[in-house]
């Protein structure tokens, strides 16, 4: 039974640990998770969708059905920012909001769904110090875990098998 809910513990802790490892590295320019079909924020200015919430946001192709619609993008200071898109210009691949001309790269558009508490939970998991406590310490311990039986595989010539044997039979004791 022990050794079971340590293999479920296990498999949890190699999954949560690529999820977040991938969502930090997926990260386009502005800092926004980014997949094949759609964007994901998480930002307090979001306000539909509740306060630090993880957003998706659809990607799209046709950026002029955007017009005179609000819409969040990135403004020049990389901040996330709301406004109406008066103008699209395909031939520039630019956008105009408030008098101030972007690229469409900076365009995330409308929200589609909030998650609130998967965004509370990666704003946590994603902080320098968190990620390194949870994520690269226990792995760093793994491996040198792992070369230390390599080293007394190699000096004594002993399997796990005959390691685990031995600890059964000192505890007998």
């Amino acid at each position: 039974m022990k050794n079971k809910l340590i293999t479920i513990i296990g498999i949890i802790y190699v999954i949560l640990a690529i999820f977040v490892t991938k969502f930090l590295l997926d990260r386009n320019d502005f800092g926004v998770f980014e997949t094949k079909d759609n964007y994901y924020a998480y930002n307090t200015a979001i306000s539909e969708c509740g306060k630090t919430s993880l957003v998706s946001f659809p990607k799209v192709s046709d950026y002029g059905n955007f017009l005179n619609e609000e819409v969040y993008y990135f403004a020049d200071d990389n901040i996330l920012k709301k406004g109406v898109v008066v103008s699209y210009s395909p031939e520039e691949k630019t956008f105009t909001v408030q008098n101030d001309s972007y690229s469409v790269n900076n365009l995330l558009g409308k929200p589609e769904k909030g998650y609130l508490l998967l965004g509370v939970l990666l704003c946590f998991l994603t902080t320098r110090f968190v990620y390194l406590v949870l994520i690269i310490i226990p792995v760093f311990i793994l491996l040198v875990y792992e070369v230390y039986l390599l080293f007394v595989y190699l000096k004594k010539g002993k399997t796990r098998k005959d390691l685990k044997d031995e600890t059964i039979k000192e505890n007998k004791e």
